[in-house]
């Protein structure tokens, strides 16, 4: 039983590691079903017993890919003294990820086009606007800022990030990121004023 379970998660594996290379490598083309079957060697009875269909894989791939841009922005952040520094470096940490090609190409063009606006932020609500508000809550616990309501924080502050990520990977996108240091932390300030 635990070998026909092992088979299972490495063709479901294999499926969204094909895909992943597919819609990172395609620019501009949609990639065909049968190009990511081929590419995974894989038939598409295996594909459906995995997912639904391609929109599925493509869910499967854009969540991946997000946990782990935002693993790699949590590392990069060094030893952050206080939450709101930590609050305040990853969201610097995680622009310079999602600039790099494939995260850029998943996260912000193909994934929120092939997966419409609200499954797109249904996922990035379970990653990236979780994680912001854990740093938000664990700043109000410490006594380091205030806010009525995280969750909406979160939620704002992920939006003007991913507009932010939008602007910089497009013309002018250099002199976007230089500014955006001094602007996240205005935008923190406001949102969360320090504890009195």
């Amino acid at each position: 039983m635990a070998r026909q379970e092992d088979r299972r998660e490495a063709t479901r594996g294999a499926l969204i590691a094909a895909a992943r290379a597919c819609f990172a490598d395609d620019t501009g083309q949609v990639t065909s079903t049968q190009t990511i079957l081929d590419r995974a060697g894989v038939s598409k009875g295996a594909l459906y017993h995995h997912f639904p269909g391609k929109s599925d894989l493509m869910a499967a791939v854009f969540e991946q890919v997000g946990r782990e841009t935002l693993a790699r922005a949590n590392a990069a952040i060094g030893n952050a003294a206080t939450a709101r520094e930590r609050l305040e470096r990853v969201i610097l940490a995680w622009l310079k990820e999602v600039a790099r090609p494939e995260p850029r190409r998943i996260l912000l063009e193909l994934g929120p086009q092939e997966l419409g606006w609200e499954k797109a932020r249904a996922i990035e609500q379970m990653i990236a606007v979780a994680a912001l508000r854990q740093l938000i809550e664990q700043a109000v616990r410490e006594g380091e800022a205030r806010c009525q309501d995280a969750a909406l924080a979160a939620t704002i502050i992920n939006a003007a990030v991913g507009e932010l990520a939008v602007t910089v990977k497009g013309p002018g996108g250099d002199t976007a990121m230089h500014s955006a240091a001094p602007m996240i932390r205005a935008m923190i300030d406001a949102l969360l004023p320090p504890a009195a």
